[in-house]
């Protein structure tokens, strides 16, 4: 086991420890961030009604994390089948929410 340095040179990352040859294989990164904030654009017309505008430069969608998606559409499911008053459609979002909180454990 051992501890390289590394730093950051614009977009290159450079990395050097005391073994003089790396080979393929010896480094292994992990990258990480912040999901970005959501910036949901739109135009506002004349009388004042707002239009989404998905191809504005600032346009940002929200990001959550893989694990977290399954939870998203579930949520998504039971607030549309209560709004229909579809239970079939409530019925299998507990469903699936109960399964995937049993899979995490």
């Amino acid at each position: 086991s051992w501890n390289p340095v590394y730093s950051i040179v614009g977009e290159t990352v450079e990395v050097s420890s005391s073994t003089p040859v790396l080979v393929a294989g010896d480094v292994i990164s992990t990258y990480v961030r912040y999901p970005k904030d959501p910036k949901w654009t739109y135009l506002t017309f004349g009388n004042g009604e707002p239009l989404f505008e998905q191809t504005q430069a600032d346009y940002q969608d929200f990001e959550i994390d893989m694990a977290e998606e399954t939870e998203l559409i579930n949520k998504i499911l039971q607030m549309a089948g209560m709004s229909i008053r579809e239970i079939t459609v409530v019925n299998q979002a507990n469903l699936e929410e109960k399964e995937g909180a049993t899979e995490q454990g």
